[in-house]
């Protein structure tokens, strides 16, 4: 669910940056939920991706110097058991023996 968490944070910076709305960094930080830190790392990757974002102080608010637009797709899908076992290899089973406590002491009897 984290994804798409990142996904909805996308399309709300996007709508923000459109409408001339962000705010100061800490106020569009605050706004979804990131540290300062946080937002300038995000900004920073989609500079690193071609967005032309740049921040207007005299407007208090950041904005696309040439047309552009982040679209955001998601693709869920539900697989089952078998399906699972062909992506993954195989099956995993946890076989984990927890020791005995004896007597209410420190000492455990293991099974192997």
């Amino acid at each position: 669910m984290m994804a798409i968490k990142q996904l909805d944070r996308l399309k709300r910076l996007d709508t923000l940056i459109h409408q001339g709305k962000t705010g100061a960094p800490d106020e569009l930080a605050r706004r979804l939920d990131l540290s300062r830190s946080q937002l300038y790392n995000i900004l920073d990757e989609l500079k690193d991706l071609g967005a032309p974002i740049e921040y207007d102080r005299s407007a208090r608010s950041f904005y696309y110097r040439s047309t552009f637009r982040i679209v955001t797709v998601a693709y869920v899908e539900f697989i089952t058991p078998q399906g699972a076992e062909r992506i993954y290899g195989g099956k995993f089973v946890k076989n984990i023996e927890r020791p005995r406590q004896l007597d209410g002491t420190t000492r455990y009897l293991y099974h192997q």
